[in-house]
């Protein structure tokens, strides 16, 4: 008699200690473990990870940490400048304020002349509203905008490119036609005109996101697609007699998560960019809310006399649009195989 095979044979070999029962989970084991790997390699990376949760987590508790409500008014204590508890005995952020008037400069200090035993970390603002609160209650609503409004259109986009680039053909050519007239139109056109149509929000601002940021996204979906729909993998799940969505959204769809959640961190600073353009220009947040566009605006009427009131606010816009972009660069490089560390 020959050889009867036994079930140890078929056991993959053991690695790293472990006895690995499954090559596929195994494989996206080792693929998830090389992208963390190339990730944390660069430490500019995780500063920025750091960075951006960090300012997430200020946005969620920031406002409540303050001591303050963010609409808040205190008209008898104005633009005060910045005053921070323990670092003002080293004389600075120490409440004192410079005036540069034509007759000399001036230099006075609220707080003392006034008895005021308050602390504002950033100051306040013309009408004594505490700019720290105010700040980071501005990131949490620029930051949902940004977040609910990329979600929803890589949704559109992934969904409508995928099925472009897998069926090609006809159906391709009548959707890429929609793509090409609709995203000829400026974007800002078309944000501007839906918000001067409808009244001016945070519901407003989705809806116009939603209506002109999935064609990057869709572009990006088909692209892989075409790339995607004639592997070895798509074949065999063909022969195997799957379907299209099938095949769409269990073989193809796993393997372009990269492309995916890197457009996705692209995004969202954009998305932050584009409120805070609308709400500077007057057609974004209602004035009954805050953003940091809304910030910024108030900051740019007296820059000079108060920039505290300023420097804020767009410190921390830019803070985040540079961390989410580092980000999206640096997945884009670890989730790419052929990248080595």
């Amino acid at each position: 008699m020959g050889y009867e095979p036994k079930a140890e044979d078929f056991r993959f070999i053991e690695r790293n200690g472990e006895d690995n029962k499954d090559s596929g989970s195994y494989g996206e084991t080792l693929y998830w473990r090389s992208v963390y790997k190339k990730f944390v390699s660069k430490k500019i990376n995780v500063a920025a990870l750091v960075t951006l949760l960090l300012l997430v987590i200020l946005a969620i508790i920031g406002p409540w940490l303050s001591g303050y409500k963010f609409n808040a008014q205190q008209l008898e204590y104005p633009n005060l400048t910045p005053r921070v508890p323990v670092i003002e005995k080293l004389g600075i952020f120490d409440g004192k304020s410079v005036l540069n008037k034509t007759t000399g400069r001036e230099v006075s200090n609220p707080y003392i002349e006034q008895g005021i035993a308050q602390y504002h970390i950033f100051g306040t603002d013309a009408l004594g509203r505490d700019v720290f609160c105010r700040c980071f209650r501005g990131l949490r609503i620029s930051l949902f905008v940004a977040v609910v409004s990329t979600l929803v259109n890589v949704l559109i986009g992934l969904i409508y490119g995928m099925i472009s680039g897998y069926f090609g053909g006809a159906v391709d050519m009548c959707m890429q036609r929609v793509v090409d007239i609709w995203g000829s139109i400026p974007q800002m056109v078309v944000l501007t005109l839906l918000v001067l149509i409808l009244k001016p929000g945070i519901l407003t601002l989705i809806v116009a996101f939603m209506l002109t940021g999935w064609i990057g996204m869709s572009q990006i979906a088909r692209a892989e697609v075409l790339r995607m729909r004639e592997s070895e993998f798509v074949l065999a799940s063909r022969t195997l007699g799957a379907g299209s969505f099938f095949i769409l959204f269990r073989n193809i769809l796993p393997n372009i998560t990269g492309p995916v959640i890197t457009q996705i961190m692209v995004t969202i600073p954009s998305a932050i960019f584009m409120e805070s353009t609308l709400s500077v220009m007057g057609l974004g947040i209602s004035s009954g809310e805050v953003s940091l566009g809304l910030m910024i605006q108030g900051g740019l009427l007296n820059f000079f006399l108060h920039p505290h009131r300023l420097v804020p606010p767009v410190a921390i816009m830019v803070l985040t649009m540079v961390c989410c972009n580092r980000l999206g660069d640096a997945l884009r490089t670890a989730m790419d195989p052929g990248e080595v560390i």
